[in-house]
């Protein structure tokens, strides 16, 4: 099933009137199989705005539109109704404007997985994602209460992936402030801001454990303790560095292998 507008609108009813049949479209569509994963695609491509709707492997529904993101997440159209509420995997990437996602009225939901890659993101105060499990994020902006407040916007999140690029925090830069969060698991596949080819250092840290983790240029890493840590810093001078706070967390990844966490009881110090 395909839709596709081949002249961008003229002027803001033109764009609120596809905004709607878009929303419309969607619906239907999830409506097809109430059983099924139901999973929604914001990406913004070189030539056009792309739309990708799947409802499981039976259904791919294609929408290609001019109207800007900000009308399809901002209007009511998608930002309530029943759109989230027939949704489990929510998707924006490559859109160069700062977005405001779907909002949860604190009525039942199914968004469970959220992805957001290249973009920018404002604050998640007034938003309560009530069912969402996992969080990805991969080359983002975001506000600097957006991490701190995570644990209370999604209090049944479990999973957090630190992907492919840089994580840039508004007035915090190289901070990762959730000691509001307990995680199931944390995957770091995270880049520096400035990549300049030396080694860096990411400091993972919670009311238990930590570990500090040296990565090269090509990827490899090694495991620091906080001594090996503090030596390597004076040898090397670490040009970039992530701290990352959270209350507690089960498991840690680094390119799908397993990374053990230190006790803080072996050192004080630990910054």
């Amino acid at each position: 099933m395909t839709l596709k507008d081949c002249h961008r609108p003229v002027d803001d009813s033109t764009q609120m009137e596809f905004t709607r049949m878009l929303a419309k479209c969607t619906i239907e569509a999830f409506k097809l199989q109430t059983r099924t994963v139901n999973s929604m695609e914001f990406t913004k491509v070189d030539y056009e705005p792309g739309i990708r709707i799947r409802v499981s492997k039976e259904l791919h529904c294609m929408l290609y539109t001019w109207t800007p993101f900000s009308y399809l997440i901002d209007q009511d159209a998608l930002s309530g109704g029943a759109i989230p509420h027939l949704l489990h995997k929510l998707t924006f990437q490559r859109s160069r404007i700062t977005l405001n996602p779907f909002r949860d009225d604190g009525s039942p939901t199914q968004i469970q997985e959220l992805t957001f890659a290249y973009i920018n993101i404002r604050s998640f105060q007034a938003y309560y994602y009530n069912s969402l499990q996992t969080l990805s994020l991969s080359n983002i902006f975001v506000d600097a209460s957006f991490f701190r407040t995570l644990g209370r916007i999604c209090p049944k999140l479990k999973v957090l992936e630190l992907g492919m690029g840089p994580i840039r925090v508004h007035g915090n830069e190289g901070v990762i402030d959730m000691q509001d969060l307990t995680l199931q698991r944390l995957n770091l596949s995270i880049l520096p801001r400035d990549f300049s080819g030396n080694p860096w250092l990411v400091v993972v840290k919670t009311h238990k454990e930590y570990v500090y983790i040296k990565i090269y240029k090509n990827r490899r890493y090694n495991v620091l303790t906080y001594e090996e840590a503090m030596e390597e810093d004076r040898q090397t001078q670490f040009n970039e560095r992530y701290h990352i706070y959270c209350y507690d967390i089960q498991e840690v990844f680094r390119s799908n292998k397993k990374i053990t966490l230190y006790p803080n009881s072996t050192n004080p110090d630990i910054a």
